[in-house]
């Protein structure tokens, strides 16, 4: 189940863990994310199989819209007028990790994700195409967080 986790955790893009090296923020995130995405995985029937072949951006189009909107609902960061926010995703993220030398970073990306707002979407308060724009990216800027 560990491995499943692991896999869905990276199929969602919600690799917020990719901004933080230490072993312990990576574990605490990685605890607090898990039962999310799990219980979204049952919930859209998504197979261990589905999300690791549809790993990193363009994966994550193969994947249903609101499998990740139902993770990103669940973790504050879509709202339920289906925006995005990132002062809620912010405050998630302080509870989890506190003291993290990476908090600055992962905080600037989350507000620069805040663009995905502007963009024109066809399921309205639904939030399941924000979602997938927002988990892009976030993975789009993991390499300038780890920078």
């Amino acid at each position: 189940m560990s491995k499943f986790t692991c896999i869905v955790f990276c199929a969602v893009a919600m690799s917020l863990c990719v901004f933080v090296e230490s072993q312990e923020a990576n574990s605490i995130f990685h605890g607090a994310i898990k039962p999310l995405i799990v219980e979204c995985a049952k919930e859209y029937g998504l197979s261990q199989d589905t999300l690791q072949k549809n790993r990193g951006p363009d994966g994550l189009k193969n994947l249903p819209p609101c499998f990740i909107g139902c993770v990103l609902k669940k973790f504050d960061i879509i709202d339920d007028k289906g925006k995005y926010d990132a002062d809620s995703g912010i405050a998630a993220i302080k509870k989890l990790l506190p003291n993290n030398e990476y908090l600055e970073k992962i905080t600037a990306v989350l507000k620069d994700c805040e663009s995905v707002n502007d963009k024109t979407v066809s399921d309205g308060d639904a939030g399941c195409e924000r979602a997938v724009l927002g988990a892009i990216c976030y993975m789009e800027h993991k390499t300038i967080v780890l920078a």
